[in-house]
């Protein structure tokens, strides 16, 4: 005669709720590790939303101009502190994508 414990039965809306629940702090956990991320988001939604397109358009552009304007007067500072290491952050995601040699 073979013995086997009683299968446990859960209702579906208590699976939904727990799914719910892990994707929500897994959603969490990727913000608070994230905080960059998370914070030019909410500063381009609230910037949309006050101001529209001009919102976002304005501060990219004058950025941009900023940047252009830095290299143009301080090249090797610009290249230090500015794209040096965006190029060196783009180069390990490229490496990290090939793998291992």
């Amino acid at each position: 005669m073979v013995i086997r414990p009683r299968r446990l039965e859960l209702p579906l809306w208590l699976i939904a709720l727990g799914m719910l629940l892990r994707w929500l702090f897994r959603a969490v956990v990727w913000c608070v590790r994230h905080p960059v991320i998370v914070g030019l988001v909410v500063a381009g939604v609230w910037l949309y939303a006050e101001f529209g397109r001009a919102g976002l358009i304005v501060p990219l552009v004058l950025a941009g101009l900023v940047s252009a304007l830095w290299r143009w007067k301080h090249e090797t500072s610009w290249w230090t502190w500015c794209a040096g290491p965006v190029l060196g952050w783009d180069h390990r995601q490229a490496a990290a994508q090939m793998g291992p040699a």
